[in-house]
């Protein structure tokens, strides 16, 4: 590796961001999609080694498919070994047609707002628009 490029990577993991690291446990579709936004925000689009994306993602995730996780290390590859292990993430949680199935759900059974309630229709549609914005990146992945 030439030094100029390991420098510039020191410099990318010196600047990646101190909050909170997002966490997934293997819940539902929607949890899955919003840990895989916030994790592409946090780490994912930084310009750091894969082998630390990796780690970082290893960290992050403590569900029951950790094990399989894990052995994404053994992959010689750092490269590879990281995107083999989102792909088992998406292989498991990522089913799109389920999270939007789950979103449906989520409209259909949140409170009944009266037509005449402009401040309650104001934040159901507010809500929605999130819910369909994130939606929306998800169906562009």
């Amino acid at each position: 590796m030439l030094p100029t490029q390991r420098l510039e990577e020191l410099m990318a993991t010196m600047r990646l961001p101190q909050r909170p690291m997002p966490r997934f446990s293997g819940g539902t579709c929607d949890e899955y999609w919003e840990f895989k936004h916030a994790f592409q925000r946090h780490t994912g689009k930084v310009p750091i080694p894969y082998a630390l994306k990796l780690e970082i993602l290893l960290s992050a995730y403590t569900g029951r498919a950790k094990k399989s996780l894990r052995a994404c290390l053994q992959i010689e590859d750092p490269r590879a070994g990281y995107e083999q292990a989102l792909a088992l993430l998406e292989e498991r949680y990522g089913n799109k047609q389920a999270y939007v199935q789950e979103l449906i759900g989520k409209v259909l059974s949140g409170p009944a707002v009266r037509t005449d309630d402009i401040k309650g229709t104001r934040g159901r549609s507010r809500k929605l628009r999130k819910q369909l914005k994130g939606a929306g990146k998800t169906a562009r992945n």
